[in-house]
């Protein structure tokens, strides 16, 4: 990836908001938090020539048991908010257990070859979306294969971000 932006350091109320979202389904904490970030994703969107959102995927199985995907949603109110499309050319194809309690290696191995990339429309810059940045493996396991078929500027957009 080429950079990252994250709105506040994952803390206890930032994982509390998060987990209201991702397993209580309270989706309007995504607007909540995003409010005050507004002015500094439009420029950010504006300043690295960005032109689609990237949601990182669900496996097909954690989609049905969660029915939804919370990348979704937040790249969903970034849409509104700054009208760049969403495109989803990204799919997980492996299941992988959750990266919460791996180490940096660990993550590694976990999310290596885990997405498969479908055609993807021709992009200045793209900005992945995702809920929280550990370590970076996920977000840059996406770059990576979007990096292998185009040269865009790849950013990374989460809300929170591990200090």
């Amino acid at each position: 990836m080429d950079f990252a932006y994250s709105g506040y350091w994952f803390d206890e109320e930032i994982q509390h908001c998060l987990h209201l979202l991702k397993y209580q389904r309270f989706t309007k904490v995504i607007k909540y938090l995003l409010s005050p970030l507004k002015n500094h994703i439009i420029q950010l969107i504006k300043s690295n020539s960005i032109d689609a959102l990237i949601p990182v995927p669900l496996h097909s199985v954690k989609y049905r048991e969660r029915g939804f995907n919370q990348a979704e949603i937040i790249a969903k109110v970034i849409s509104d908010i700054t009208k760049t499309p969403i495109i989803q050319p990204i799919i997980r194809k492996n299941w992988t257990t959750t990266q919460t309690t791996l180490s940096i290696n660990q993550r590694k191995q976990n999310i290596k070859n885990a997405f498969q990339l479908n055609e993807i429309p021709r992009v200045t810059g793209v900005l992945i979306i995702d809920d929280v940045l550990t370590t970076g493996s996920t977000s840059n396991e996406c770059a990576r294969i979007i990096k292998e078929r185009s040269n865009p500027i790849i950013g990374v957009f989460t809300f929170g971000a591990a200090k």
